[in-house]
Formats: C-alpha cells, sequence, structure tokens
C-alpha cells in the first residue's frame, strides 16, 4: 500500500480537486482476493431484510449471507483493480484520471488507426464514457445519505452501542469528506471512468451495512481505539487543507514540503487506510479479533488507494523529475531547490498552453538550426573564365606584372584553396575566353559561335598536377577576338550537364560561375536575356561573380581616366547583367586586397553522440523524461598541415612493388613527388637482455602482457583481470544533477565545447529540449549529465549550460573532472608573509609595497585594449576582437602551401607573412608609447636593475674575462677561503660542481676531474656485484655534462678511453664488464664534435668507441 522512503521522496498534490473529493473512491485495483472463512455470526440479527438463510443453516443459504456478499464484493473489486493495473491497455485507459489521465500506451496500440482490432475500438468505446472528475462528491452525499438512513434503522431496532458508535464515525467521516470537496474544490474538465463512479457509489453505499452484520449489541473489547479513528481523520483532514493551500497559493501543482511527505508518497491516503483497519477493530463481533467484513473492504480501500499513489508517484515523475520520486533526502551539494525550480520549469513548458504556440515556433528554429548544424558539406561545380586576350599581356597603371599575372594571383589563391580541402565534390573547371585557338573538349558540339575559347578541363576534382598543367597553358594570346557571354554560355552548359542525375533531374550542388576580364573584348549580347532566365532558373541556379581589371570602383574611390569607349560600355553591359542575375560585381583589386585576410574553413560537423537525454532509468520507471539528442562540436582546436606523410627519397631507400606504383602514380600528377617517398612505420618491441647486459634484444607482440602506467610504475593487468575491472557501460547521456550558475567554478571545464540539439524531423524532441533549455535559462542554472558516447567506452561528466540565441537555442556541453582528477594546491599568500613565531609580516623585501602595487594598476589601466580600437564611427572600441584575430601557424603554413603549389621553384624566396598576421603578435606601438610614462614608474617602484648578460661559455676562455661581483669585492679573498674544493666520497657530485666553479685555470681543473676519476674507479672496483654501479655512473654522467659546458671535452675523452681500457683488462678488482654494458647502453661514451664543437673527435669515431 506505502511505497518505501527509498522509492519515494516526495508526495502528490491533489492532481484537479481538493482531497478531500478524490482519495476514499474506489479506483479500479486491488491486490487479489485471499480466502474468506464465512460467518454466520449474524443469524439471529433483527434486520432479516437481507437474510435469505434457512433455519436449517443450508450451504446456499449461508453463501447469500449479506456478509459473505459484501466480502465478495470487495475482493472482487480489489481484485479486478489489480488486473486493469497489470494490463496496460486497460491502466491507461480505466485507471487513470483527472490530470493523471494519459493516452493509451503506444507500445500496446496499433500505429496505424485504420488498422483496429474490433476488442480496440471496443475498450476504445468503453473509455470514452467519461463523467466529470466533480462526481466524487457524490460518494459522500451518498455515504451521509446511508448513514442518516441505517441510523433510523437503528434506532427502530434499538440496537446496542457499539454500533451506534461505529455509525457515528462514519457519519462524522462522510460529513467532513463531503464538507471538504465543496470547500477545497476548483473548476476543472477532468473526466473519470463511468465505471469507476459507480463503484465508488457502490462502496459508500454498502460499507454502511458493514458495520452491523456481525456487530453484537454491546460496547466490544476494543473501543478504546475510537480516539484514533478521530485522529486519524484530523490528520488527513489537515493534510487535505495543506494540499489545498499549496494549489491555491502557488497557483498550480507544486511539491509538497510537509514533514510526512518526503517518506510517505500520500500521508493522507496512509491516514484513510488506518481509519478503516481501526474501524474493523472497534466493529469487531463477540469472540473475533476483528470485523472481518470491514476487513475486506479496508483491503479494497488500501489497495484502491495504493494503486492510486503509483498512478500519482508516476505523474510525479513526469512533472517534477525522477530525483523527486525515487530519494527521500537530497544529498546534494545545492540541496533540493535548485533541482526543483529547474524541473518544475521544464515540465510547465511542457505542459502550460499558454506556452505551447512559442514552443511550436521554436521547434521551426530549432529545425533550422539542426539543419544548418548536421547538413551535409555542400556540392560544388566552380567554373573559372578567364580572359586570355592580348590586352592582358600588357602592364597598367603603374603595376610591374601584366594583367593577367595581376589576375592569376587571384585565381590561384581560389584553386588552391579548393585543392588543400581534398574534396572529391568540389568539382572545378577553367574556361580560356579570346584564346590563339578554339577547344571546347566536347562540350559544345557544334563550336560555330564559339570561336576562341578554350576549355582546359572538364569539371572534376583538381589535384596538384592539374595545378601544374594549368601554369603551362595560362598564356596571354595574340588575338583580341572572342566573345566573353559565348564563354559563359559554355560554362553553363558545362555545369549544368555535369550537375544533373540519370533521369535528368538537377541535383544538390552550389553552381557558381567567376568571370576575371578587363572588358576590352566585343560582346554579343542578343542572349542575355536568355542566359539571365538560365542563370536564375530557381530548379538548378548560379552564382555569377565578375571581377574586372582596372573597372571603375566609386566606393574605394577608383575611377580609370582616359577609358576605352568599349570598354567603358562593356563595363556597363556587365553590370547591369550582373545586377539582373542577383550576382557579386566587383573590381579585380578589391579581391586581391581581401587575399591577405584569411578566410575559415568551414568543416563538415559530424556527431559525436546520437542518443537519448534521460531524466530518470527508463529500465526501471516507466514515468522518465527522455529527449531524442544529437551532439556536435562547438569549438574545435585548428591544426596547421603536417609534413610527415612523405619524406626525401635516397638512393638506398627500399621501395616495394607496390611502393613504386604509387610512386609512379604521384609522378605522373606532380614531378616533384617523384623526388618523395611515403613514410612506412613499422613496430617493434624490446626488452633487456638477461644474459648481455646493457642490451636489448626484440620480442613479439604476442609475448608481451598489456601494462598500464600509475605514476612511475607499471601495472601489469592480465587479460582474465581485465574483465574484472572494465567497466560495462551502455550509451546514453543522463542527468545526474544540476547547479546553480553562479556557483560554478569556472576552472574545472577540461575540454572543447560541444552543442547539444534535438535530432532532425523530430518535433517532440525540439519540444522538449526546447523547454528544457528555457527552464534551465530562467532558473540561471546549468545541468551536469553522465555521458557515455558509445557502448563500452568510459562514462564523463559533462556540464550542460543553456545556449539562447535570436534565431536558435541549443546545450553547449564542457567535460567536467571528476573528483579523483582534483589536485589542489595551496600557495602562500601575495600580501603577506607568516613568520616562525606565528607573527603577520606586511612589509618584506619580497612583497610589493603600495606604490609598486598602485604603479602596477596604473600601468595595466593605461595598457587597457578593450577601448583602444575604434569603430566605423570612429568610436572607442575593443581592440584585437577575437573574431579579428587569426591563428598565425595554421594560416601562415595554408598560405606557403598555397604559395609553393603555384612556385614549384626552390629557389624562390617564400614571401613575407600577411600583415594581418602578424599584426596583433605584438602591442600596438602608439599604446606602448602612451604608457611609457606609468612603465617607468613601475620600474623606480619596483627597483628594476639590469642582469649583466651571462656568459656563453665557462671555459678558459672566458675565465680571464669574468666580470667582477656588481659590489666590486672578493669575498672569497676577503675571508681567506681557499678557492680549491677537494672531492669528497661522501659528497662526490656536489663537491666536484663546487670545484669546478671555484677552478680559475686549467690546473685546478684537471685536479678536480683528476680526483673525480679516481672516486669513480673506487666506486667500481668496491662494489659488491653490481651495488655500486648506479652511482659510478651518475657521476660519469656529471662530469660529462660539466666538462660539455666547461669546454673541455677533451679532459672527459681521456678519462672514458682510460676507464674502458681498465674496465675491459679487468684492472678494476676483477671482470667488471657488466658495467661497461652499461656505459654503452647509457651512451657515455667519447664526446664528438656534434656535442661540443671543440671536440676533435667525429661522430664516426664516437660509435666506434662503443665496439669491444
Amino acid at each position: 500500500m506505502l511505497p518505501s522512503p527509498y522509492e519515494i521522496l516526495s508526495s502528490a498534490p491533489l492532481p484537479n480537486h481538493a482531497t478531500a473529493r478524490k482519495r476514499p473512491h474506489p479506483t479500479l485495483f486491488s491486490p487479489p482476493p485471499q480466502p474468506a472463512q464465512p460467518s454466520l455470526a449474524c443469524l439471529g440479527h433483527p434486520i432479516m431484510a437481507f437474510a435469505l438463510l434457512s433455519p436449517t443453516g443450508a450451504v446456499i443459504d449461508d453463501l447469500m449471507h449479506p456478509a459473505l456478499l459484501l466480502r465478495a464484493f470487495y475482493l472482487a473489486a480489489s481484485l479486478l483493480i489489480l488486473v486493469i493495473q497489470a494490463v496496460p491497455a486497460l491502466r491507461s485507459r480505466f485507471l487513470a484520471y483527472g490530470p493523471r489521465a494519459t493516452e493509451p500506451d503506444a507500445a500496446t496500440e496499433p500505429k496505424h488507426q485504420h488498422r483496429q482490432s474490433p476488442i480496440t475500438q471496443l475498450l476504445d468505446y468503453a473509455a470514452s464514457l467519461q463523467v466529470p472528475h466533480s462526481y466524487f462528491a457524490h460518494f459522500y452525499v451518498a455515504s451521509v445519505v446511508c448513514s442518516l438512513f441505517w441510523a433510523w434503522k437503528l434506532h427502530i431496532q434499538n440496537v446496542g452501542t457499539q454500533q451506534q458508535i461505529v455509525w457515528a464515525l462514519l457519519l462524522l467521516q462522510g460529513l467532513r469528506r463531503m464538507s471538504e470537496s465543496v470547500a477545497y474544490a476548483s473548476p476543472s474538465k477532468s473526466t473519470m471512468f463511468f465505471a469507476h463512479w459507480l463503484l465508488g457509489l457502490l462502496f459508500y453505499i454498502t460499507i454502511n451495512m458493514a458495520i452491523w452484520v456481525e456487530t453484537p449489541g454491546h460496547i466490544g473489547p476494543n473501543a478504546f481505539l475510537v480516539p484514533a479513528v478521530i485522529t486519524a481523520q484530523m490528520l488527513q483532514h489537515s493534510y487535505h487543507s495543506y494540499l489545498y493551500r499549496v494549489r491555491v497559493e502557488s497557483k498550480g501543482y507544486q511539491l509538497p514540503s510537509h514533514p510526512l511527505f518526503p517518506n510517505l508518497l500520500c500521508p493522507h491516503y496512509t491516514c484513510e487506510v488506518v481509519m478503516y483497519a481501526l474501524l474493523s477493530l472497534v466493529a469487531a463481533p463477540e469472540g473475533a479479533m476483528v470485523n472481518r467484513t470491514l476487513v475486506c473492504g479496508t483491503i479494497f480501500v488500501a489497495t484502491n488507494l495504493g494503486v492510486t499513489a503509483v498512478g500519482t508517484k508516476e505523474w510525479y515523475v513526469a512533472k517534477f523529475g525522477i530525483d523527486k520520486a525515487t530519494v527521500p533526502h537530497s544529498t546534494s551539494k545545492h540541496g533540493p531547490d535548485a533541482n526543483y525550480a529547474c524541473l518544475q520549469r521544464a515540465i510547465n513548458h511542457l505542459l502550460r498552453v499558454r506556452l505551447y504556440n512559442y514552443l511550436r515556433t521554436q521547434s521551426i528554429l530549432s529545425i533550422y538550426q539542426c539543419h544548418n548544424i548536421t547538413a551535409m558539406a555542400a556540392k560544388e561545380a566552380t567554373v573559372y573564365i578567364l580572359d586570355l586576350g592580348r590586352s592582358m599581356s600588357e602592364k597598367r597603371h603603374g603595376r610591374d606584372q601584366t594583367d593577367l599575372d595581376w589576375a592569376l594571383e587571384y585565381v590561384w589563391d581560389k584553386i588552391t584553396t579548393t585543392v588543400a580541402t581534398g574534396r572529391k565534390s568540389a568539382l572545378l573547371s577553367v574556361v580560356g575566353c579570346r584564346t590563339d585557338g578554339t577547344d571546347l573538349a566536347g562540350i559544345i558540339e557544334d563550336a560555330e559561335g564559339y570561336d576562341h575559347i578554350t576549355v582546359f578541363s572538364k569539371l572534376k576534382q583538381y589535384l596538384l598536377g592539374d595545378i601544374r598543367n594549368l601554369q603551362q597553358r595560362l598564356k596571354p594570346s595574340k588575338t583580341n577576338d572572342g566573345d566573353l557571354l559565348s564563354a559563359l554560355a559554355v560554362a553553363i552548359h558545362m555545369i549544368d550537364t555535369a550537375t544533373r542525375g540519370a533521369k535528368g533531374n538537377p541535383l544538390k550542388y552550389d553552381r557558381r560561375i567567376i568571370i576575371v576580364t578587363d572588358g576590352r573584348g566585343e560582346m554579343i549580347t542578343d542572349d542575355l536575356e536568355q542566359l539571365t532566365s538560365k542563370i536564375k532558373d530557381p530548379d538548378a541556379p548560379f552564382e555569377i561573380t565578375l571581377l574586372g581589371v582596372d573597372f571603375d570602383d566609386s566606393d574605394a574611390g577608383f575611377k580609370e581616366e582616359k577609358k576605352d569607349p568599349q570598354k567603358a560600355r562593356n563595363e556597363d553591359i556587365l553590370k547591369g547583367f550582373v545586377d539582373d542575375c542577383e550576382g557579386n560585381f566587383g573590381t579585380l583589386s578589391t579581391a586581391i586586397d581581401q587575399l591577405h585576410i584569411p578566410r575559415l574553413k568551414e568543416t563538415r560537423p559530424v556527431h559525436s553522440y546520437r542518443g537519448s537525454l534521460t531524466l530518470g532509468d527508463p529500465t526501471k520507471y516507466d514515468a522518465t523524461i527522455t529527449i531524442d539528442v544529437e551532439r556536435y562540436p562547438c569549438t574545435m582546436l585548428a591544426k596547421p598541415p603536417t609534413a610527415s606523410s612523405f619524406v626525401v627519397r635516397t638512393d638506398t631507400t627500399d621501395t616495394s612493388d607496390q611502393g613504386a606504383e604509387s610512386s609512379a602514380a604521384a609522378a605522373d600528377q606532380d614531378p616533384a613527388a617523384a623526388d618523395l617517398s611515403s613514410v612506412r612505420n613499422q613496430r617493434v618491441y624490446q626488452v633487456e637482455s638477461l644474459t648481455e647486459p646493457g642490451v636489448k634484444k626484440n620480442v613479439d607482440q604476442e609475448d608481451l602482457e598489456r601494462g598500464y602506467e600509475y605514476g612511475r610504475t607499471a601495472v601489469h593487468i592480465s587479460e582474465s583481470d581485465m574483465n574484472v575491472v572494465k567497466l560495462e557501460t551502455r550509451q546514453a547521456m543522463e542527468l545526474v544533477g544540476f547547479v546553480k550558475a553562479e556557483e560554478f567554478e569556472r576552472f574545472l571545464p577540461l575540454s572543447r565545447t560541444n552543442f547539444i540539439v534535438p535530432q532532425r524531423a523530430n518535433q517532440p524532441a525540439q519540444l522538449g529540449l526546447s523547454s528544457f533549455i528555457h527552464a534551465l535559462y530562467e532558473s540561471d542554472c546549468y545541468a551536469v549529465a553522465r555521458l557515455v558516447t558509445k557502448d563500452l567506452k568510459p562514462p564523463v561528466l559533462v556540464l550542460l549550460v543553456p545556449r539562447i540565441e535570436p534565431e536558435w537555442e541549443a546545450l553547449v556541453d564542457v567535460e567536467l573532472p571528476f573528483e579523483e582528477d582534483m589536485r589542489r594546491y595551496k600557495f602562500p599568500p601575495l600580501d603577506r608573509k607568516l613568520a616562525v613565531s606565528g607573527r603577520t609580516i606586511t612589509e618584506h623585501k619580497d612583497l610589493p609595497t603600495k606604490n609598486l602595487v598602485d604603479a602596477m594598476s596604473d600601468y595595466v589601466d593605461a595598457m587597457d585594449l578593450s577601448t583602444f580600437g575604434r569603430d566605423e564611427d570612429g568610436n572607442e572600441d575593443e581592440y584585437a576582437k577575437p573574431e579579428d584575430t587569426f591563428s598565425p601557424l595554421v594560416h601562415r603554413v595554408n598560405h606557403v602551401i598555397r604559395w609553393r603549389a603555384t612556385h614549384p621553384d626552390s629557389k624562390q624566396h617564400i614571401p613575407d607573412p600577411p600583415e594581418i598576421l602578424m599584426k596583433y603578435s605584438m602591442p600596438p606601438a602608439e599604446l606602448v608609447a602612451s604608457a611609457q610614462k606609468q612603465l617607468d614608474a613601475v620600474k623606480q617602484a619596483a627597483d628594476v636593475k639590469k642582469v649583466p648578460p651571462k656568459a656563453k661559455g665557462r671555459g678558459k676562455r672566458q675565465r680571464a674575462e669574468r666580470d667582477k661581483p656588481l659590489s666590486g669585492l672578493d669575498v672569497d679573498q676577503l675571508l681567506g677561503n681557499s678557492k680549491r674544493v677537494k672531492i669528497e666520497s661522501n659528497n662526490l657530485i656536489p663537491s666536484f660542481k663546487q670545484a669546478l666553479s671555484a677552478s680559475d685555470d686549467m690546473e685546478t681543473i684537471q685536479e678536480a676531474v683528476d680526483g673525480m676519476a679516481k672516486e669513480i674507479r673506487l666506486l667500481i672496483s668496491n662494489s659488491m656485484g653490481d651495488s655500486g654501479y648506479q652511482r659510478a655512473l651518475e657521476a660519469i654522467r656529471v662530469m660529462r655534462d660539466e666538462l660539455t659546458e666547461l669546454e673541455e671535452p677533451e679532459l672527459y675523452n681521456v678519462f672514458v678511453k682510460q676507464l674502458k681500457e681498465d674496465i675491459l683488462g679487468n684492472k678494476l678488482n676483477g671482470n667488471r664488464r657488466d658495467m661497461w654494458w652499461r656505459i654503452k647502453g647509457n651512451r657515455y661514451g667519447l664526446i664528438d664534435s656534434k656535442r661540443s664543437y671543440l671536440s676533435p673527435v667525429s661522430e664516426d669515431e664516437a660509435r666506434r668507441f662503443y665496439e669491444v
């Protein structure tokens, strides 16, 4: 009957009407009937109108006894309720009422209404027989009327006191519930099933008979429970009154905060069941503990209200969230208020009628945004029409390059940018106009009227070889004949043919035509209208861009003087034509100036998660919030292309047949590729040899076991143990909590951000996610979710932040650390020091003074970039906005790659980076100059002094030129300290370093080296086994590094040669070859010329030194 505290957090408010009119009625479900033992205790009862028993007590008469009939009715009704509860198709139709009523379960109903079976149609018709929910009041009116009727009968029969007490308690219950149904009522359109209402009436009519069919005429032994019955009624009334106040004051349903509600789902139901249970004890007949008829009635009430409580719980889960129905006392850091407010708003957005139209509008916007995010990169078909007439070979207006070379800067940049994407769906072609010959490449069979037009290639994916081939063919011609508009017709026909399907239907392509001309050729304008109509075809539109060489530009303030009349006429014709086609008309000068502005690469987003965003466990609970979502990247780190795919080919490169074929194919595409070879990787596993110290041997991967790094230790985990430690996960995004926005720490995010959007063409998901986003936004909360992108993937915690823009909305997620990932460090305060005695020191040489703090504050204000920029109107604006800054590394590398693609000669100097990439690499000079005064104040306050530059070397060549101390005093000389430091065996390495730092001539350095060499030999010769080898190796390493830095490699080389001879000659107290293998393994051999330019030892000689 009662949900456990583990399952229930809070109980239900009255869904529509006051509790007084809801809970005491029979629903339709109860537990299975228990076998009842017939009792004939009332055979001598004075009221025999319903008794059909014979004096002999025949069995058939016993079965028709009123007590048995009432018990059978209550138990049968309970069983019926349980059956309906167990069948989803019946439960959704006949059980739920009021706001808890739901549509029939989609899982149990046919998907197509016209295929419904006769049984389904019959059930739907029966479920349509509804009565107003306000008919609950009829139950209590019937109860009061029956109580008065039986009071009159009892008075005539002059029955005992016990019957009068039980009757009075039932009458009090009926009067109270009837008054509550009137006082706590509210307007509602809710309905309930007709049989529901009829069963409730029968219960309240018959329960008044149950009090006398077994009750004797005297006061029973359980009469002392009467105060308990009254107490239960009073408590129920207080709960009903409280729920009514909650609903009225909040103008809607809210989670109750009464002390009992967090532990009992519906304490007002509990009170009613307790009351009937106590009545069955008070009305117990003589010789019995309980009134069995009232016990059966109590079972009916408990079953009915228990099932209703289950429905209330599901309603709460759907309305306020699963956490409110599964955790009795929230242990969230932020308490239940944040969860409650957020979930309440989320579901209210779904249910409130006043927001439905708004959500429908938002769903359209969500569909638009989702479509934009998930749409694949469009296919492209681009044709460049390039004017190659003789007039393009001239240099004009002080330029040091011809008009064609100037135009090719733009064309090459665009083509190489497309080639760099590597997209097979980006088709390119180049058509030349005013060429010496005519070659339409089969695009148009009849070449008449298309003279001096050359199609250099059909539409295809361009590669580096195509660029090389095109470079050789794009040369100015020796003629000015040729019609530009005819070349445009060829381009349109080529694109139209290539972008149609097998059935002739236009495919989804971005059709672009880019024209570059100086406008000095003759044009035939008879077909302009037909060209315009074809370009503006709604089924397959074209985008036209025309760039003119030295065309007039009023925006740039350029007007060509003494312009050729034919060019002026062509300019007007072309400008009007492009305007009619709704295309882009500009000058080549403007286009080339914009080439230096980096272009952001549009990438096709790929979803990293496609599944459900859930609130609650759908495998355990039916009432969970589930929204179908997709996850796409919001920001990603842009990386420059690498050059690791190829290496320079050498004569000794061993290539396979496949590699030779690949190289040959690459050479056909690009001659420069013949000097390159693809990189081949080979994985080799090595372990230290147990028989040969310092030597590693190769092993197969199958002979190795997997290990995992834990600190500096490799932990081995066998395959059998992996099944134990491996976490089995399933793909899901589950909400686990909420946090207030102002309480979220900004240092917690660990990863890049992603968008969470509803799945495409899923309007319920769009409505649900829109409501959830607005709920988070209005409550100023963030959500925390557990994300598993794929089955068996490790889970991560993500923070979900609402993002609402005028035309779209989404959730933005970022990964959060687990508790084990947190590293909390404590740093000393910056404004004070703590002495050993505990005293706080605020003035110290390491602490900034007030003057320094003020000076630094002024300097920071003077270097403020937020107002240094200027907008279009000359007003103060932010300097170096994020949208105006670009990654120098990424765009510079791409810029060089594009340039080298069209300039293969390695002797050509790579151009300088574009100014836009270097603009923000240094602070503005004007700002630095204006802040110089504040900077000088900082230097003065901080007493900044320039440190003398450190000598590059510490060798003998710099010793005579060492600078004296800043104070001019030699402390060692004043104190009489000797500069010679003895090498101590118990402090070997520090004493050696001190000896070198104190040495001034070669004699002292040699003495320190000899002392160190002696100690190393002693460590080796006195070592028990290999116990002293590690200390000796460390000493050798330090000697090698220090002498290299001192630029005295020869001293070390002499030492290590002698050491090798002593070890191999067994001169260090026996066989010490293991030590030599360790020296070899650590590469502590000779210092070669590569490591120190002063060493006469070559690399080959140093390599041969390790040989034995």
